[in-house]
């Protein structure tokens, strides 16, 4: 068994790789990092609690831990690394009949997935190669609990056509959708604020073993925003979409008693043209007298 003192705050890479007597670990407070294969092939090592000062768990840190049942994940955890667990029976029993891992909101491995699948509300975290190589992988469900995609997290699946990121997002990791061959746009919220390198757009041409940039690739999202730069920087067409203010019926950028006669007009059957998007407050898809209503009560600084 092996203390791992609160003073130390990395554990550095393959540090206990391949002890197989290893039966037992205590990671202090304190420790930070686990790093790349750390505890790899530690074929006794049984369980293991991961405290709450650790964020991030590097690729194989316990990969081949055949024994290895029990573990804690903390929620102070921002990052895990590809195969962290894989070939470790903690990992296979938090399936739980599905072809998801998932643990403590992190979704650890889905390589098991095929065709459609939607990704339970819950998770905050998919996890770095979380779906790396499913190549008959269709489509993805994103809910709005995600905030971070991991690096290489839907990497080399071929057959990935069309892909919905949440406003929930605030960071996509480098090669997060590399050599995704089927995937020919994608539109990123103005919540994403760090998009990594070559995450989109970029494919695997095995002549010269090089990454290259698909052709007619396009980015769509909001001006000013990690969307617009990262299609610049790699050289996308990068299309802008327009930012719907509620309650702004006439287009002008402001929301004031223009808006609201517009409105009335146009509810009371006068040939007037409004923007029916802004006007629908509710969200409902249609424009009534609900609007109407919600109208009033906005300019009237009334908080909903």
């Amino acid at each position: 068994s092996v203390t791992i003192p609160g003073s130390v705050t990395s554990i550095g890479d393959h540090a206990f790789g391949d002890c197989d007597s290893l039966a037992s670990v205590t990671i202090s407070e304190g420790v930070t990092s686990i790093g790349f294969g750390t505890f790899e092939r530690c074929s006794s090592l049984i369980s293991v609690t991961i405290p709450d000062s650790v964020t991030s768990i590097g690729v194989y840190a316990f990969s081949g831990c055949y024994s290895l049942a029990d573990v804690t994940i903390p929620d102070s955890i921002t990052s895990i690394g590809t195969d962290a667990f894989g070939d470790t029976p903690w990992l296979e029993a938090q399936r739980r009949g599905s072809a998801l891992a998932i643990a403590n909101g992190i979704l650890l491995d889905g390589k098991q997935s095929e065709g459609n699948v939607d990704i339970p509300d819950g998770v905050r975290i998919i996890g770095n190669g979380a779906f790396i190589g499913c190549s008959s992988l269709t489509s993805i469900t994103i809910p709005d609990s995600v905030t971070s995609i991991g690096g290489g997290a839907f990497s080399w699946c071929q057959s990935l056509t069309d892909i919905t990121i949440p406003d929930s997002v605030a960071d996509i990791g480098t090669e997060a959708f590399v050599h995704c061959d089927s995937l020919t746009s994608v539109t990123i919220p103005k919540s994403v604020t760090h998009i990594g390198e070559q995450a989109f757009g970029y494919y695997m041409e095995f002549e010269n073993f090089q990454i290259v940039p698909l052709d007619g690739f396009t980015v769509s999202g909001y001006s000013g925003t990690a969307a617009e730069k990262y299609a610049k920087d790699n050289g996308f067409e990068f299309i802008p979409l327009r930012e719907v203010v509620a309650g702004d019926c006439n287009g002008d950028g402001k929301v004031t008693m223009k808006d609201y006669s517009e409105l009335q007009k146009y509810l009371s059957g006068w040939d007037v043209e409004i923007d029916t998007e802004a006007a629908d407050l509710n969200g409902d898809g249609k424009v009534t007298m609900k609007d109407y209503a919600a109208l009033q009560r906005k300019l009237n600084g009334w908080k909903e």
